[in-house]
C-alpha cells in the first residue's frame, strides 16, 4: 500500500498551491456533504412516510373488515338465537364481567338500549348499530348491536362485544416496532397495543390531523393516522386508526447514512491533503528540468532534449519547448544546406549539376534513408532520378508515366506517406529505386499552382510521419521550387511554346520554325520538299459520342502512327484538333519527288485506316490529305500551309479517305469562296435576299392547299440568283442558320399580312437544314415567331432531308416532336434520294413525304419511275402519311399522279416560285389557267 510521506512542502510556490488545492477541495466536499445529508433525511422521511402511510390504510381496512365480520356473526347469531340458551349475556352488567377476549354473543331486553328515531329507522333496515360504552379507568367497551323486529318490539336485541384481542388480532404476529392505536373523536381510546403511549397521544386526537411526532419519557414517536367512516354502515362516529412509531426508525437510514458519510468524507479529505502535498512536489519537479533546458538554448545548444514525463502540461510544455528548439536547429541546419544549394545553383546552371545538388543535399534537411526526383516532362511522361555513384553522371534516370490523375493527387494531397508493402503505388513508383523500401515520403514541390518535380523519400523501415515532419517536407518543397523551376524554366517554356501537350509533337510555331529552316536550306541548294496536310475524317463524331478522353487516346494513337511512317529526316507536328502536318524533306533534289509523295500519302492513309481499341472501343478511322510542294505551290511557310490546307478540303469533299495535290484551280475556288462569304454577309445585312412562294395544289380539286417558301439573292451585279448559286456556300461558311432565322421571320411576318387583308391563308413549308435541327435553340425561335406574329403551329410546315432524321437520332425526334405538338407539319423532302425505308419512316415523327423530282421528271415513259412513284404513294397511304409529288411540269403527270392517288401537286406546270405579292393574288382569285389545267 502507498502511503505519502508526511514532510511538509517549503516552497512557497508548493505551499500556495497546497493551500489553494486543499479549499478548494473542501468547499465542495463540505457543501456535497450538506446537499447529500439533507437530501437523503428528506428521502428517508419521504419513504417511511409512505410506508406508514400504507400500513395505516391497510390498518384502517383491516379494522372496517373485522367489524364487518363480527356484524356477520352478530347477525348469524340473531337468526339462530335461543334465549334460553345458558352462558350467554342478558344484561350490560353480565356483557361487562366477561373477560375481554375475542366477540362476546348475548341478548339484551328492549329496555337495556333505548333507540332514537334515526337508530330506530336504521334497525329497520336490517343494520347493525355500533355502540361505544364508558367502563371507567379511561377504558371503554364497543358493541355492535342487531334486531330483526325493530328496537320497539318486546324482543330482546341480539348483541356482541368485540375485544381488542379481535381486532388488533394475534400480539405475536403483530410487528413489534408499531404500536397500533384506534380512538373517537373525542379522544377516547378504543383499543391501543400500547396504552400508556396511546394515550398521551390521545389528549389531542380530537384536533389532530395527518401526522404529528410527539416527545415521551422513552423518546421522540412519531403517529400517522387514517379516519375510519362508519356512520351509513353502523350509525356511528368515524373512527381514527393510528399507527405509532419510533423517531429512531423513521431517522435510522439518515442517520447511518450521516455517521458513514461524516467519516468518509474526513478520510477523503485526509487522503487528498496528503496526496496534494506529494502529486504538487512531483508536478512541480519538471519545472527545473524546463529551466535547465532553456540555459542549454540560450547557449545555442539544440541537442540535447529536456526529458518530462509527468503525463500532463508540463510535459506538454517540455515537448513544446523540444520542437521549438528542434525545429530551430532544423531551420538552422535547413538553411545551411539551402544556402549552399542556392550558391551551386547559381553557379551551376546545367541541369545534371542542379539535380544532383538537390539529392545530395535533401537528406540533411530531411528524415529518409534515400532520396529521388521525379521531374514532369510531357504530359503523361515524367523521369525519376535518384543517387547512384556507380553512374557517370552520379545518378540514375528511369522514364515513368504520370497521369492526369497522379499530378492532380500530388498536387491537392500535398506531402504523404505511402506504404510500399500494403498501398496500390502509382504507376511512377513502379522502378528500382524502390526495391529497397518500405515506405516513401512524397514531397510534390510547386511553383505557381505547377507540378515543378515531386521529392520522392525513401525509409528502408516503416516509417510513420509526424505533423511537424510534413510541415517540414512543404517548407522544403517551397525553397527549391524556384531553385528547380529555374532549371527547367526556360526547357519548359520552349516545350510548351513549341510542342504538343497532348502527342508530345511539334505544334505549330516550332513546325513554322522548322518550315523557314527547311526553306532557307532549299533556297540555297536549289532543292525542294513536300508538305502534307493531314486531317482525321469524322473525328467529332468520336467526342461527341465516346467522350474526349477516348478522342486524346485517338490522337496519340495517330501521332504515333503518323510518326512510324516517317523517315528520320522528316518530321511530323499537330496543329491542334485532328490536324496533323507532315514536313517530308526530298534530300535536295531541285524537283519535288512526286511519287515519293503519293507513296507517303498512301502509307499515311493505310496506317490511318487501321483500326483501334481504346478503353474497350474500337474504331477504325480515315484520313484526308492535301499536298503542297515547295517551291511550286509556295515559297513561305503560310503559303504553303495555306495551300496544302486547300488541298486537303478538296480531298474531303471529293469523298474523304483521299489525298489531293494543290493547283490554281483549287485557290481560285478558295477566293471564290472568300469573296462570296463576304457577299452573303453583306446580303443579310443589306436585306438582299427575298422570299417566292411556289403553290401546292391539291390533286383531285385543283385548290391552292399550300406553299413552298423558296429564297431568292437579289445580288447588285448578277441578278436574281436562285439557292443553287449559293447555298452550298453557305453551309461551308457557317451562315445557314441565319439565313434560316430570316426566313423563318420573314415567312410568319407575310402571312400575319395575309392574314390581316383577309386572305384565305394556306400552310407555308420552310426548308430546314440539318445544322437548324440541331441547334438547341430552334423550338425556342419558332415559338418566338408564332407569338410575335401571333400565328398557330399549323400555318407552318417544316420540310427536312432524310439524313437528318438517320444522324443523331434520339435528339432530332426529340426536336421533331416538340415542334409536331406546336401543330406543326414535319414533311420529308427530296424522298427517295437518301434512306428511302418506309418501314423506317413510320416510327419517326413525319406527316408527309415529298417525292423528288428526279422520279417525276420521266414518269411517262419510265415504267421503273412509275413502280417507285406508285408503290411509294400506295405504301404512304397504309401508313397514314400525305404524299407530295414536286416537279410536275406535264399534263401527263398529273394525269398519272391523280391515278396513283398522290395527294398535292407543286411543280412549274401550275406556278414557277412567285414573289409574295403575286402570291398574294392566286390566294384572292386563283391561279390563272388552273381551270384548264384538269
Amino acid at each position: 500500500m502507498f502511503i505519502p510521506r508526511l514532510k511538509f512542502p517549503q516552497e512557497r510556490i508548493t505551499r500556495r498551491l497546497f493551500a489553494i488545492f486543499t479549499w478548494l477541495a473542501l468547499v465542495p466536499v463540505c457543501l456535497l456533504s450538506l446537499v447529500a445529508l439533507s437530501y437523503v433525511s428528506s428521502t428517508s422521511q419521504e419513504q417511511i412516510n409512505s410506508v406508514l402511510d400504507r400500513e395505516v390504510t391497510t390498518f384502517g381496512d383491516t379494522l372496517v373488515g373485522r367489524l364487518r365480520l363480527a356484524e356477520e356473526r352478530l347477525i348469524l347469531f340473531d337468526h339462530n338465537l335461543d334465549t334460553d340458551e345458558p352462558g350467554i349475556a342478558r344484561s350490560w352488567a353480565e356483557f361487562d364481567a366477561l373477560p375481554d377476549g375475542d366477540l362476546v354473543f348475548g341478548v339484551l331486553p328492549a329496555s337495556a338500549f333505548a333507540a332514537d328515531a334515526e337508530q330506530a329507522e336504521h334497525f329497520g333496515r336490517g343494520r347493525s348499530l355500533l355502540v361505544v360504552r364508558a367502563l371507567g379507568g379511561g377504558k371503554s367497551a364497543v358493541y355492535l348491536l342487531h334486531s330483526d323486529t325493530g328496537a320497539h318490539a318486546d324482543h330482546a336485541f341480539a348483541a356482541v362485544r368485540i375485544g381488542s384481542h379481535f381486532m388488533l388480532g394475534d400480539p405475536t404476529a403483530r410487528d413489534y416496532t408499531r404500536d397500533y392505536c384506534v380512538y373517537l373523536p373525542s379522544g377516547t381510546r378504543l383499543y391501543a397495543t400500547d396504552h400508556n403511549l396511546c394515550r398521551e397521544f390521545g389528549s389531542s386526537a380530537s384536533v389532530f390531523k395527518g401526522r404529528r411526532s410527539l416527545n415521551t419519557g422513552k423518546g421522540l414517536y412519531y403517529m400517522t393516522y387514517r379516519s375510519l367512516f362508519l356512520r351509513e354502515r353502523f350509525l356511528a362516529q368515524d373512527w381514527k386508526a393510528s399507527i405509532v412509531t419510533r423517531s429512531a426508525e423513521v431517522l435510522q437510514v439518515s442517520q447511518i447514512f450521516r455517521s458513514r458519510f461524516v467519516i468518509f468524507a474526513s478520510l477523503v479529505l485526509l487522503v487528498v491533503s496528503l496526496l496534494s502535498i506529494r502529486l504538487i512536489r512531483r508536478q512541480m519537479a519538471p519545472l527545473s528540468a524546463i529551466m535547465e533546458g532553456i540555459d542549454r538554448v540560450s547557449q545555442q545548444d539544440y541537442d540535447e532534449r529536456v526529458e518530462v514525463h509527468s503525463g500532463d502540461e508540463f510535459e506538454e510544455l517540455a515537448e513544446a519547448f523540444n520542437q521549438m528548439s528542434g525545429r530551430v536547429s532544423q531551420q538552422l541546419a535547413t538553411q545551411e544546406s539551402m544556402s549552399e544549394i542556392d550558391q551551386m545553383i547559381l553557379a551551376r546552371c546545367n541541369r545534371e549539376d542542379i539535380l544532383r545538388i538537390v539529392l545530395r543535399k535533401t537528406l540533411n534537411v530531411l528524415p529518409g534513408d534515400s532520396v529521388a526526383l521525379l521531374m514532369p516532362e510531357a504530359r503523361h511522361a515524367a523521369r525519376l532520378f535518384w543517387l547512384d555513384d556507380n553512374c557517370d553522371e552520379g545518378f540514375q534516370a528511369a522514364e515513368v508515366e504520370l497521369l492526369d490523375e497522379d499530378r492532380k493527387q500530388l498536387m491537392e494531397l500535398g506531402p504523404r506517406l505511402v506504404d510500399v508493402t500494403a498501398d496500390l503505388l502509382p504507376l511512377f513508383l513502379l522502378v528500382p529505386y524502390i526495391d529497397n523500401c518500405r515506405s516513401l515520403l512524397l514531397v510534390p514541390i510547386t511553383l505557381e499552382r505547377e507540378l515543378v518535380a515531386v521529392a520522392v523519400i525513401g525509409f528502408t523501415n516503416k516509417h510513420r510521419a509526424d505533423p511537424e515532419e510534413i510541415e517540414l517536407a512543404a517548407r522544403y518543397a517551397d525553397r527549391i521550387a524556384v531553385g528547380l523551376s529555374n532549371a527547367e524554366w526556360e526547357e519548359r517554356l520552349y516545350r510548351q511554346a513549341h510542342y504538343d501537350s497532348l502527342t508530345g509533337l511539334p505544334n505549330r510555331m516550332s513546325l513554322t520554325d522548322q518550315l523557314r529552316l527547311q526553306i532557307n536550306q532549299a533556297r540555297r541548294d536549289a532543292g525542294s520538299f513536300g508538305l502534307l496536310f493531314v486531317d482525321l475524317d469524322n473525328f467529332k463524331l468520336v467526342n461527341d459520342t465516346l467522350g474526349h478522353d477516348v478522342g486524346d487516346q485517338c490522337i496519340r494513337e495517330m501521332g504515333e502512327r503518323l510518326s512510324q511512317c516517317l523517315r528520320e529526316e522528316d518530321v511530323v507536328a499537330r496543329l491542334g484538333g485532328d490536324e496533323f502536318v507532315v514536313l517530308a524533306v526530298d534530300g535536295g533534289q531541285e524537283v519535288a519527288d512526286v511519287p515519293a509523295m503519293i507513296a507517303l500519302a498512301n502509307r499515311i492513309l493505310q496506317a490511318a485506316d487501321q483500326p483501334m481499341t481504346i478503353k474497350g472501343y474500337d474504331w477504325r478511322s480515315s484520313a484526308s490529305i492535301g499536298i503542297a510542294l515547295y517551291p511550286r505551290d509556295g515559297e513561305t511557310p503560310e503559303e504553303l500551309m495555306k495551300n496544302a490546307d486547300l488541298a486537303m478540303y478538296h480531298a474531303k469533299a471529293t469523298g474523304r479517305g483521299k489525298f489531293h495535290f494543290y493547283s490554281e484551280e483549287l485557290n481560285a475556288r478558295s477566293e471564290e469562296l472568300m469573296r462570296l462569304s463576304v457577299e452573303l454577309k453583306a446580303a443579310l445585312s443589306q436585306r438582299q435576299f427575298e422570299v417566292y412562294y411556289q403553290p401546292k395544289v391539291d390533286s383531285r380539286s385543283l385548290d391552292i392547299v399550300g406553299a413552298e417558301a423558296l429564297i431568292r439573292w437579289n445580288h447588285p451585279q448578277r441578278g436574281l440568283l436562285s439557292p443553287a448559286h449559293f447555298i452550298d456556300a453557305a453551309e461551308s461558311l457557317g451562315l445557314v442558320n441565319q439565313l434560316g432565322d430570316w426566313i423563318l421571320e420573314d415567312v410568319c411576318r407575310q402571312i400575319c399580312e395575309w392574314r390581316g387583308t383577309a386572305l384565305p391563308v394556306v400552310p407555308v413549308s420552310i426548308n430546314v437544314s440539318a445544322n437548324q435541327i440541331r441547334r438547341d435553340n430552334l423550338l425556342q425561335l419558332l415559338e418566338v415567331q408564332l407569338r410575335r406574329y401571333q400565328l398557330q403551329g399549323s400555318d407552318l410546315e417544316l420540310e427536312i432531308t432524310e439524313g437528318v432524321l438517320v444522324t443523331r437520332i434520339e435528339e432530332t425526334v426529340s426536336v421533331l416532336n416538340a415542334i409536331r405538338e406546336l401543330g406543326t407539319t414535319i414533311s420529308i423532302d427530296d424522298y427517295g434520294t437518301g434512306y428511302s425505308s418506309l418501314s423506317y419512316m413510320k416510327t419517326l415523327p413525319v406527316d408527309k413525304l415529298k417525292i423528288d423530282r428526279s422520279f417525276i421528271t420521266s414518269l411517262c415513259s419510265d415504267e421503273i419511275d412509275q413502280a417507285i412513284v406508285n408503290s411509294t404513294i400506295m405504301l404512304s397511304r397504309s401508313l397514314g402519311l400525305k404524299v407530295i409529288a414536286e416537279g410536275v411540269e406535264e399534263a401527263g403527270q398529273l394525269a398519272m399522279l391523280r391515278e396513283f392517288g398522290c395527294h398535292e401537286i407543286q411543280g412549274f406546270y401550275f406556278s414557277p416560285p412567285v414573289p409574295a405579292g403575286q402570291f398574294a393574288d392566286f390566294l384572292a382569285q386563283g391561279i390563272p389557267g388552273l381551270e384548264h389545267c384538269g
